[in-house]
Protein backbone atom coordinates (compact mmCIF):
# COMPACT_ATOMS: atom_id res chain seq x y z
CA UNK A 1 0.00 0.00 0.00
CA UNK A 2 1.57 3.11 -0.64
CA UNK A 3 0.95 6.02 1.49
CA UNK A 4 0.08 9.31 1.40
CA UNK A 5 -2.86 10.10 4.06
CA UNK A 6 -5.47 12.88 3.73
CA UNK A 7 -7.96 13.89 6.28
CA UNK A 8 -11.53 15.00 5.80
CA UNK A 9 -12.97 17.51 8.14
CA UNK A 10 -16.65 17.67 8.34
CA UNK A 11 -18.77 20.01 10.40
CA UNK A 12 -22.02 17.89 11.29
CA UNK A 13 -24.91 19.38 13.74
CA UNK A 14 -23.26 18.50 17.04
CA UNK A 15 -20.07 16.33 15.98
CA UNK A 16 -16.75 16.70 14.06
CA UNK A 17 -16.60 14.02 11.51
CA UNK A 18 -13.44 12.82 11.10
CA UNK A 19 -12.25 10.26 7.66
CA UNK A 20 -8.75 9.51 6.95
CA UNK A 21 -7.88 7.97 2.97
CA UNK A 22 -5.52 6.79 1.52
CA UNK A 23 -4.92 9.91 -1.20
CA UNK A 24 -3.46 7.64 -3.72
CA UNK A 25 -5.43 4.98 -4.02
CA UNK A 26 -8.64 6.93 -2.74
CA UNK A 27 -9.25 3.82 0.24
CA UNK A 28 -10.99 5.36 2.96
CA UNK A 29 -8.85 4.18 5.60
CA UNK A 30 -10.98 5.24 9.24
CA UNK A 31 -14.35 6.86 9.91
CA UNK A 32 -14.74 8.50 13.12
CA UNK A 33 -16.88 11.26 14.81
CA UNK A 34 -16.10 13.13 18.08
CA UNK A 35 -18.28 15.64 19.81
CA UNK A 36 -17.78 19.44 19.70
CA UNK A 37 -16.85 19.87 23.39
CA UNK A 38 -14.54 16.92 22.92
CA UNK A 39 -12.32 18.07 20.17
CA UNK A 40 -9.76 19.25 22.59
CA UNK A 41 -7.62 16.41 23.17
CA UNK A 42 -9.75 13.92 21.13
CA UNK A 43 -8.97 15.04 17.32
CA UNK A 44 -5.10 15.12 17.97
CA UNK A 45 -5.39 11.54 20.10
CA UNK A 46 -8.10 10.36 17.52
CA UNK A 47 -5.98 10.69 14.26
CA UNK A 48 -2.96 9.65 16.17
CA UNK A 49 -4.55 6.37 16.81
CA UNK A 50 -5.93 5.87 13.31
CA UNK A 51 -2.56 6.88 12.15
CA UNK A 52 -0.83 4.28 14.16
CA UNK A 53 -3.49 1.23 13.50
CA UNK A 54 -1.41 1.34 9.39
CA UNK A 55 1.86 2.06 11.02
CA UNK A 56 1.95 5.91 9.99
CA UNK A 57 2.60 8.99 11.44
CA UNK A 58 1.51 12.59 10.54
CA UNK A 59 4.27 13.10 8.38
CA UNK A 60 2.33 10.52 6.12
CA UNK A 61 -0.10 13.08 6.05
CA UNK A 62 -0.86 14.81 2.25
CA UNK A 63 -3.87 16.58 2.39
CA UNK A 64 -6.53 18.22 4.74
CA UNK A 65 -10.23 18.84 3.59
CA UNK A 66 -12.02 21.07 6.14
CA UNK A 67 -15.65 20.98 5.24
CA UNK A 68 -16.95 23.97 7.51
CA UNK A 69 -20.42 25.18 8.59
CA UNK A 70 -21.02 28.16 10.63
CA UNK A 71 -21.44 27.00 14.50
CA UNK A 72 -22.06 28.17 17.57
CA UNK A 73 -19.19 26.20 19.47
CA UNK A 74 -15.38 27.24 19.58
CA UNK A 75 -15.09 24.24 17.79
CA UNK A 76 -14.14 26.18 14.62
CA UNK A 77 -11.62 27.96 16.06
CA UNK A 78 -10.00 24.83 17.63
CA UNK A 79 -10.10 22.79 14.31
CA UNK A 80 -8.55 25.89 11.97
CA UNK A 81 -6.31 26.13 14.67
CA UNK A 82 -5.13 22.96 14.71
CA UNK A 83 -4.95 22.01 10.88
CA UNK A 84 -2.81 25.42 10.68
CA UNK A 85 -0.53 24.14 13.16
CA UNK A 86 -0.01 21.06 11.70
CA UNK A 87 0.25 22.73 7.66
CA UNK A 88 2.56 25.42 9.66
CA UNK A 89 4.51 22.53 10.66
CA UNK A 90 4.48 19.92 8.12
CA UNK A 91 4.12 20.23 4.45
CA UNK A 92 0.26 19.55 3.65
CA UNK A 93 -2.36 20.69 1.27
CA UNK A 94 -5.27 22.66 3.00
CA UNK A 95 -8.66 22.56 0.81
CA UNK A 96 -11.84 24.22 2.41
CA UNK A 97 -15.44 24.92 1.22
CA UNK A 98 -18.23 26.52 3.42
CA UNK A 99 -21.28 24.20 3.58
CA UNK A 100 -24.80 25.78 3.85
CA UNK A 101 -27.13 24.55 6.07
CA UNK A 102 -28.56 21.78 3.51
CA UNK A 103 -25.13 20.62 1.81
CA UNK A 104 -24.29 17.26 4.15
CA UNK A 105 -20.73 16.77 2.66
CA UNK A 106 -20.42 13.30 3.37
CA UNK A 107 -18.16 11.22 0.99
CA UNK A 108 -20.60 8.90 -0.35
CA UNK A 109 -20.74 8.49 -4.20
CA UNK A 110 -18.76 10.03 -6.18
CA UNK A 111 -16.84 11.48 -3.28
CA UNK A 112 -13.65 11.99 -5.56
CA UNK A 113 -15.21 14.89 -7.50
CA UNK A 114 -17.00 15.86 -4.31
CA UNK A 115 -13.30 16.51 -3.09
CA UNK A 116 -12.21 18.56 -6.54
CA UNK A 117 -15.14 20.69 -5.45
CA UNK A 118 -12.94 22.06 -2.57
CA UNK A 119 -10.57 25.52 -2.86
CA UNK A 120 -6.88 24.89 -2.14
CA UNK A 121 -6.08 28.12 0.15
CA UNK A 122 -2.49 28.32 2.60
CA UNK A 123 -2.82 27.98 6.40
CA UNK A 124 -2.83 32.11 6.71
CA UNK A 125 -5.89 32.14 4.69
CA UNK A 126 -7.75 29.73 6.98
CA UNK A 127 -10.48 31.25 9.23
CA UNK A 128 -12.99 29.43 11.52
CA UNK A 129 -16.62 29.94 10.77
CA UNK A 130 -18.84 31.43 13.62
CA UNK A 131 -22.66 31.89 13.77
CA UNK A 132 -23.61 35.44 12.71
CA UNK A 133 -25.38 37.22 15.67
CA UNK A 134 -25.66 40.92 16.20
CA UNK A 135 -24.72 42.70 19.07
CA UNK A 136 -26.76 44.58 21.16
CA UNK A 137 -25.95 46.64 24.14
CA UNK A 138 -29.01 46.85 26.59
Amino acid sequence: MRNKVSIYLLFKKERLSVTLFNSLDKQILSESEIAFLEIVPKLIELIVLKLAEKRLDFNFIQDIFLAQRESRWNSNRLVVAFVQALSFGLTINIYKKDLGTEEKGELEGDWVSYLNSFEEISWKELEPLYNKCPIINT
